[in-house]
């Protein structure tokens, strides 16, 4: 017994390691230097101390250290491009610089995958590791649009439920959920069909997209 709990309290120190290593991987950067713009980044703002806030830092380190393992297998190009940043508002003039421009609500986690645009993360009140790694990992998958079929009224048949996305190609927010929408088809082939329509790209597509109501992109509706 006494062995086997000396092997308990290794295994709990050596997690407790591993989330360190985690931690110090994770930049600590001010909030005057954090560039939107800029591509493959996760960053976090939060309040230390705080429940929630601790909760949301140990999401983004969770996701951290599964997307090193990742790399380091090897299963997932363009991942060791992916930079986690966290952002304390109580250190030096963040609060103060971003209650400036309205960010007021913390915890507050964003990402820029390569090519998806800047995405706000907002699946869950407060992130837990494994969701919010599960989400970075799917952000991160390779995908293709194979399973995507194009406009055609005549894939809405009682057949198959149809999954249609309404798009344009200057949607920034239809860009960010390109990758999702060809993981879900990819996942789901054979049971739902995933159709893509862009609704300036002929005057059917239009007449589509105006006869079920479009009115803002991405708009996503259930046919069939």
């Amino acid at each position: 017994q006494s062995r086997r709990r000396c092997l308990c309290v290794y295994a709990a120190l050596l997690a407790v390691m591993v989330m360190l290593q985690g931690a110090n991987a994770i930049e600590e950067v001010p909030f005057a230097s954090l560039d939107p713009s800029q591509r493959n980044q996760v960053v976090l703002m939060y309040k230390s101390g705080d429940e929630a806030n601790e909760q949301a830092l140990d999401a983004v380190l969770h996701a951290e250290i599964n997307v090193q393992d990742a790399v380091e297998l090897g299963g997932m190009p363009g991942a060791e491009k992916l930079v986690f940043k966290k952002c304390d508002a109580y250190e030096g003039k963040n609060l103060l610089e971003m209650e400036r421009v309205g960010l007021t609500e913390f915890p507050m986690i964003f990402t820029a995958i390569d090519g998806q645009g800047m995405e706000r993360y907002v699946r869950e009140t407060a992130a837990t590791p494994e969701k919010f790694t599960d989400y970075i990992i799917t952000k991160l998958e390779p995908t293709t649009d194979e399973d995507v079929f194009t406009y055609s009224e005549d894939l809405i048949t009682d057949e198959y439920p149809v999954f249609v996305k309404f798009v344009e190609k200057w949607c920034s927010r239809c860009l960010t959920m390109k990758r999702a929408f060809e993981n879900a088809a990819t996942r789901m082939a054979g049971k739902v069909i995933f159709m893509e329509v862009v609704c300036s790209s002929s005057d059917a597509a239009q007449e589509f997209c105006t006869k079920h109501n479009v009115d803002g992109y991405p708009t996503i509706k259930l046919m069939g």
